[in-house]
């Protein structure tokens, strides 16, 4: 019986001496089958690992187009789902545990280890990664489920809702459908801008977008539960197929966006109210 287990690397390192050591150190140790990639540059691994067929990745934190924890924070929110090793020539304990508390699985210094101790670092990075995603899958079916009961209560029944009787007026989602997903669909790029500032520190600002749709929101006489639909459409159409780290990601985000909107929206009915009353008053 052939037991023999499969592990397909990507090394993401500059200098093709390190590389060879690294194929020399590891190529024979243990009952593996190894298949190496490699990435010379941060941009050609960002280009490489969407392509997917990766179980682990050694990363070096100093490259050409990129330095220090940069290196390890666009790799890593990329592919959450796939566990990192850093390799590194800098003997820094700070950045070896701002790294592993960021989600490095391991830190090694360049020149520290031989064949077998790098084979079982790869080894039980990928155990230990594979028992970190199975809990977080767990933790987010739980999370989401209770995210989307609670937006459920939130856009209630149209039935119920006091103000739809009142004012027999529906929701946007009900009333104009073309106008709702186009909301939807600015409240997704919203979303997007805002992760993307996250991750990359991008110059994107939300703030006027969400203003921008505020009003927009506000001219139609739009209330809370409309922002909430369209919150509501906006994540579940971003999650379908996300892996679960960036998923809880876009939660997140989506959290603070929800309650800067409304805010905004606020804003707009308590100017458009102080308007209205000084051109009763005058």
């Amino acid at each position: 019986m052939n037991d023999q287990k499969e592990i397909k690397l990507l090394i993401v390192e500059d200098d093709p001496g390190e590389i060879t050591l690294i194929e020399e150190l590891i190529s024979g140790e243990g009952n593996i089958k190894l298949t190496i990639d490699k990435a010379n540059s941060l941009s050609s691994a960002l280009a490489r690992l969407p392509q997917g067929n990766i179980d682990i990745v050694i990363l070096d934190l100093i490259l050409p187009d990129s330095m220090g924890m940069d290196t390890f924070n666009a790799i890593y929110y990329l592919i959450p789902e796939i566990p990192i090793v850093v390799l590194s020539g800098m003997d820094n304990d700070n950045l070896a545990i701002q790294a592993v508390s960021k989600g490095a699985q391991d830190y090694l210094l360049k020149g520290t280890f031989n064949g077998n101790l790098l084979l079982r670092s790869l080894l039980y990075a990928i155990e230990r990664n594979r028992l970190k995603l199975e809990l977080a899958l767990e933790r987010y079916e739980n999370s989401l489920r209770q995210e989307m009961l609670s937006l459920g209560r939130l856009s209630g029944d149209p039935q119920a809702s006091i103000t739809s009787q009142m004012l027999g007026k529906s929701s946007l989602r009900e009333g104009n459908k073309q106008i709702f997903n186009s909301f939807v669909k600015t409240y997704s790029e919203i979303t997007d801008n805002a992760v993307q500032h996250r991750i990359y520190k991008t110059e994107n600002s939300i703030q006027e977008p969400l203003l921008m749709l505020a009003e927009q929101l506000g001219f139609l006489k739009s209330g809370p539960r409309d922002v909430v639909e369209i919150h509501s459409e906006a994540l579940k159409q971003k999650l379908e197929g996300m892996n679960t780290a960036k998923a809880q990601l876009y939660m997140e985000e989506c959290r603070f966006i929800l309650l800067e909107l409304m805010g905004d929206l606020v804003s707009y009915y308590r100017n458009y109210f102080i308007s209205f009353r000084k051109n009763i008053d005058t």
